[in-house]
């Protein structure tokens, strides 16, 4: 009330609010405002969006239920199952029109990726060119592998296609289908400048915008998929509410009050599955991690898990002992391979060792692409290290420089690929540590993109 009440405060706030750069939205009751740049971005991602609404791009009813009835995947209990109805008719509001731009909204775990793959599918039999994008290099990894088809990082893909429209060129060559992943993490800026370089090419591009508006908005700007979801056309919009993820119908019913902002709801919820754990102080929530930790693992040897925290210092310890239990119990092997070891350039590197077993997560985007992925039947395929791509150590060969090469196989959503990657060729190059650490337990931040059976949670007082 202080603060309020302040006539120097009060003044200060309507002289910045009074400066040309900023607008007022509505009626002066409401005290709405925008900056002026963000109104203009916003305005222009809606003409581009309206300018672009139609074109030759419907695909028959006939060939998307051909495709969709060729797809089916194992449930963990073994049976069979397909797509769903919600899963079909996104395909069908997707690819069955004539807009350019549609929308798919969904959850994690809803099985928005494997709709995507119907839809990429159909494009490419009539002659598409298929392209995925999102917001980081890890998420495009996962996109990638799902779809099989090339993805990008937003960045990455705007650094390119700009510079083919300043140089005059179509930053296309042909009819392009795109997919943005998680575009609900997409920014008004991003996308401004993506549907710009969209605008500027004089080929049939067909954009599909696959996300959750409702989940957290991007860093400094405001939530591009649900602008857009107020100016497509409706029918362009599909929506799949069914989380295929997971079982547990309570977790499940837990996750989407998460979703939609009823978070004592949720914790409710928990605390009926017997899910929290109440401790002394933070050594025995240490103490109780572990030994739950230690516990499933020997109880359900096939489950992943991991263990998050929001300090780093903690979750390096954690991950440090958990590697010490593990030589015991004879879980991972060999004599420990030393590497100095980062997760961030700016950060001070120490020394770990690994073990033939250790679960391990790359902390840096290979963007030369000087590791090859190979697939199961030990083709290369097109895939990209990046950061926070987890893995599995598998065997370690000391080289005679001194290094080693690490062949490794990728674990979550892309568990039939393996790599080799050389611990002095894949570093920083400005302190030349390893962008390698240990993947037993991470912080919250880190974890974005990973899929794992299980999760435990460290509670403290900076979770307030």
């Amino acid at each position: 009330k202080d603060i309020i009440n302040n006539p120097k405060i009060d003044n200060l706030f309507k002289a910045i609010i009074y400066q040309e750069n900023i607008i007022q939205l509505g009626e002066e009751v409401f005290e709405i405002y925008i900056l002026k740049e963000s109104l203009i971005k916003e305005l222009n991602i809606i003409e581009v969006a309206k300018s672009k609404a139609k074109g030759n791009v419907k695909i028959s009813a006939e060939l998307l239920n051909k495709i969709i009835a060729t797809k089916s995947f194992t449930k963990p209990d073994g049976t069979i199952g397909y797509m769903s109805e919600e899963q079909k008719a996104s395909v069908y509001t997707s690819a069955n029109r004539d807009e350019t731009l549609s929308i798919v909204e969904g959850v994690a775990g809803a099985g928005k990726s494997s709709t995507m793959s119907v839809i990429k599918e159909a494009y490419e039999i009539m002659g598409f060119s298929a392209f995925g994008i999102a917001l980081s290099w890890n998420a495009a990894g996962v996109l990638a592998n799902e779809t099989k088809m090339e993805t990008r990082a937003m960045d990455s893909f705007l650094s390119v296609a700009e510079k083919n429209v300043l140089n005059g060129e179509d930053p296309f060559n042909k009819p392009t289908l795109i997919i943005v992943d998680e575009a609900g993490l997409i920014g008004t800026n991003q996308m401004d400048r993506f549907l710009k370089v969209v605008k500027a090419s004089s080929q049939t591009i067909k954009i599909i915008l696959s996300g959750d508006s409702t989940q957290l908005s991007p860093i400094g700007t405001s939530n591009a998929l649900e602008l857009l979801g107020r100016t497509v056309n409706k029918n362009c919009i599909g929506t799949i509410k069914t989380i295929r993820r997971q079982d547990s119908i309570p977790h499940v019913e837990a996750v989407m009050r998460l979703r939609d902002g009823y978070s004592g709801q949720a914790l409710y919820i928990y605390q009926q599955q017997e899910m929290f754990k109440w401790c002394e102080d933070s050594k025995d929530v240490i103490d109780s991690v572990l030994t739950d930790y230690f516990s499933d693992l020997i109880e359900y040897p096939n489950q992943t898990s991991l263990i998050l925290s929001l300090s780093n210092n903690e979750v390096s310890a954690i991950n440090q002992e958990i590697q010490e239990t593990l030589k015991k119990l004879k879980r991972i092997s060999g004599s420990g391979y030393q590497i100095s070891s980062t997760d961030c350039s700016s950060r001070d590197p120490e020394t770990i060792n690994l073990y033939v077993g250790d679960k391990i997560s790359f902390r840096k985007n290979d963007k030369k692409r000087d590791f090859e992925v190979k697939n199961g039947k030990g083709e290369v395929v097109d895939f990209m290290i990046a950061n926070r791509t987890p893995g599995v150590i598998e065997k370690i060969v000391s080289l005679a420089d001194g290094s080693y090469d690490l062949h490794v196989r990728l674990t979550g959503d892309n568990s039939d690929l393996t790599t080799i990657v050389n611990t002095k060729k894949y570093i920083y190059e400005d302190n030349f540590s390893v962008p390698i650490v240990l993947n037993y337990a991470m912080s919250i931040y880190s974890s974005q993109g990973q899929t794992v059976d299980k999760v435990y949670l460290i509670d403290g007082k900076q979770m307030h």
